[in-house]
């Protein structure tokens, strides 16, 4: 990775999470990210509610596994239910009459009611506006029978309501800490009408739906009308069935609502500095039992007139919270709910009541879920610790990762985020934000794999800007499909390593027309490249008339495949010299020789010079070596010679002979050098095997210092191939060395003095 990759990726990491942090704070302080909150919310409230539907199937299936404990009690146990809904329905409009109904068809209700001694009967119904005197007197007279009737009061715009209740029963609240201005009110409000606020208590209905998708999630507890707060009529009806009054009622807004009642226990009820709970909302039957208003009608009066029995598919009303609201499709008190679309609006005073006796409250990490647009958002401070630690970390942590991983890993700690969110939802209705942590954590790490696929686009681009003119294409892919092949900083890597050169190239340059050896350069680099790169060889570069290339400096299978591809690819290029001289005799140009030589030994690999200009090469000992193997053809009057580094790696597959112990120029060392005479299958080589076999038989007499032997089969040798220049030097190495013996432990060695 180049140095201003890495400034990049560095920057990026620093940057990229408090950049994410601050648009998505952006983004909530515009109010776009709510909806969004509000689904995943309504989402987990959907699943746990399913999950509670089929517990009994759950449980059967955990408990035949062993693993019953997995499952928590929240979920299996069943709740308290002290309430009773009764709905005024589509059975109910069509057998009492069109809504609304004449005030006296509520009296007669309350009467009957009041005969079953229910702990209160809210009525989730507004009673504000006169009707005819007989109607109204006979409601009012029908709750003076039963104290613990409450009935609905709304605020109201100025001119429209009063700014006082006047005579009433219903007591305000007068322990109040905090600011009373915060509570949700008015200035004036829709009371019930006189008659009926002097001999019942009423309590105020008003929920406003949250900004984004209109649900109602959070139930004021209390109404502020000037500077007099009431109850609302949630906590009104929750008042009587306790046995309780406004004076037992303690408020610390933006705390709790605390309340004692007939049995001495202290509740605490979590609310905002508006007066408000949060709604945690179950499905429609957890709380409270459902019956038609027309169908409980008659029931009551069947049992308290009649003197019928009360039938046990009936609920108990005795000591019970009884709410009366509209449950019909197409009457004006609905609204949507996490849980449907459309729901009675009287569900919301049943499930905050629900939520309080069973203390099943609704905690909220962050107030992202009634979020008023326009006001900086609060985010959890620990919250906002672990999602920066978990942003820098994974980024550092990836930051050397394929674009697949540095993608996985994120999405694996998003996956297990949500899913520990749902987790603490379904087990202790805790509410842990998701949309912008989620959404932050992708967007960052999604902007990191861009930044990664634009550095491999540029890492590809400069891959194959360095490569193309070097490699096969087929090496090329190779290295594109995974470019960590290489290290353009720099790489040890064991190679074998070729060098050639074209024999008295200064002479022939001297001598001829220099377009004409020009064309002829060309066509001799076109062939010999190609032998190379067929052989998937890197072509290193040229240096004058000579070459350089590896094999195993990109991709390598084995170091042994190697070094045969580099040997066959040399003995390709002399035969395909072959053929060129003989076309350039043809056409009256001069015939080239070349020399080769191959080592194999680690060397370092990398993009290597100056910043105005670096190139991709090799450097090291084992390169010079190469150098020298090729200027040892020169002396030995042999094209290729390899070093045994090279031959213990291509093993039998090409036939070889031996060359010597050399002590090339600016080494201290002997190396085994031979001449490749051909590959394996090969025929017409340079050498019959009976004269190999002389000749080899020969050099082992010379390196055990038997000269006269030595020299008896180098004479022979020469005598069936002459010319041969290594059989002409060993022949007079022999003779040097019967006038004057070498040293008792030399084995053979040959100093050179030139390249």
């Amino acid at each position: 990775m180049s140095s201003s990759v890495s400034i990049q990726r560095r920057v990026y990491t620093l940057v990229a999470p408090i950049v994410a942090y601050l648009l998505f704070s952006v983004l909530q302080y515009s109010g776009f990210l709510q909806p969004f909150e509000n689904i995943l919310v309504n989402r987990r409230i959907d699943m746990r509610e399913a999950i509670v539907s089929h517990r009994g199937a759950i449980r059967d299936f955990l408990e035949g596994l062993g693993l019953e404990s997995l499952l928590p009690p929240s979920l299996l146990e069943d709740p308290v239910r002290e309430i009773v809904l009764v709905g005024i329905d589509d059975y109910s409009l069509e057998h009492i009459g069109g809504w609304p109904w004449d005030r006296a068809v509520h009296g007669d209700m309350i009467q009957l009611l009041a005969a079953s001694k229910p702990a209160a009967v809210a009525f989730d119904i507004l009673f504000t506006e006169p009707r005819s005197k007989e109607s109204d007197k006979y409601l009012a007279d029908a709750a003076r029978d039963f104290p613990n009737l409450i009935t609905g009061a709304k605020r109201a715009e100025e001119g429209v309501g009063e700014p006082a209740a006047g005579k009433t029963l219903t007591q305000p609240f007068t322990s109040i800490e905090g600011d009373i201005s915060n509570i949700f009110g008015s200035d004036q409000a829709l009371f019930p009408i006189q008659p009926l606020r002097a001999r019942s208590q009423f309590g105020f209905v008003d929920s406003d739906p949250s900004s984004g998708d209109g649900i109602r999630r959070y139930q004021p507890l209390m109404m502020r009308v000037g500077q007099t707060v009431y109850p609302s009529l949630t906590l009104q009806a929750l008042l009587f069935h306790l046995g309780a009054g406004s004076g037992d009622v303690h408020v610390a807004l933006g705390e709790y609502l605390v309340l004692r009642g007939r049995d001495q226990l202290t509740r605490m009820i979590p609310i905002d500095k508006h007066g408000r709970m949060l709604i945690n909302y179950r499905a429609d039957d957890r709380y409270a039992q459902h019956f038609s208003y027309a169908k409980l009608m008659h029931q009551l009066g069947r049992t308290h007139i009649q003197g019928e029995k009360w039938p046990e598919e009936y609920p108990a009303l005795e000591g019970k919270i009884v709410f009366v609201g509209q449950t019909a499709v197409g009457l004006s008190d609905f609204g949507p709910s996490p849980l449907s679309s459309n729901a009675p609006l009287v569900l919301t005073h049943v499930n905050a009541i629900g939520n309080i006796l069973n203390h099943e409250f609704l905690t909220m990490l962050e107030p992202f879920d009634d979020y008023t647009p326009g006001q900086w958002p609060r985010h959890h401070t620990w919250l906002l610790g672990v999602w920066f630690v978990l942003a820098w970390g994974t980024l550092l942590a990836l930051s050397q990762s394929g674009v697949l991983v540095s993608l996985a890993v994120p999405g694996v700690l998003a996956a297990l985020y949500g899913l520990g969110a749902h987790v603490v939802f379904f087990t202790g209705s805790v509410l842990v934000p998701l949309a912008w942590p989620l959404i932050g954590f992708v967007v960052v790490h999604a902007g990191a794999g861009v930044l990664r696929w634009v550095e491999d686009r540029q890492s590809r681009q400069n891959i194959r800007e360095i490569f193309a003119t070097y490699v096969s294409p087929s090496v090329l892919e190779k290295l594109l499909s995974d470019p960590e092949n290489i290290q353009l900083g720099g790489a040890r890597k064991a190679v074998t390593i070729f060098f050639s050169d074209i024999r008295d190239f200064t002479a022939i340059s001297e001598g001829g027309d220099e377009q004409t050896l020009v064309a002829q350069l060309n066509e001799y680099f076109e062939k010999m490249v190609d032998c190379i790169t067929v052989r998937n060889g890197t072509l290193h570069k040229y240096i004058g008339d000579a070459i350089m290339a590896l094999w195993g400096d990109i991709i390598s299978t084995s170091a042994e495949l190697d070094a045969s591809q580099a040997v066959a690819a040399a003995v390709e290029m002399r035969k395909a010299l072959s053929g060129l001289n003989e076309g350039w005799k043809r056409r009256g140009i001069r015939p080239v020789k070349i020399g080769m030589g191959l080592n194999h030994g680690v060397v370092c690999v990398g993009n290597i010079g100056a910043p105005q200009r670096k190139e991709f090469t090799a450097i090291g000992d084992a390169v010079n070596l190469a150098s020298r193997l090729e200027g040892v053809t020169k002396q030995f009057g042999t094209d290729l010679i390899i070093s045994d580094s090279v031959l213990s790696l291509i093993g039998d597959a090409a036939y070889c002979r031996t060359i010597g112990q050399l002590v090339v120029k600016g080494k201290s060392q002997p190396v085994g050098t031979y001449e490749v005479l051909g590959l394996k299958g090969d025929e017409n080589l340079r050498f019959s095997p009976e004269w190999l076999q002389v000749y080899e038989a020969s050099y082992q007499c010379f390196c055990g210092q038997d000269f006269e032997q030595a020299s008896n089969g180098f004479a022979q040798c020469q005598n069936l191939e002459p010319g041969d220049k290594a059989t002409e030097l060993y022949l007079r190495l022999c003779n040097e060395y019967l006038m004057e013996p070498p040293e008792l432990h030399w084995r053979g060695e040959i100093k050179l003095d030139s390249k």
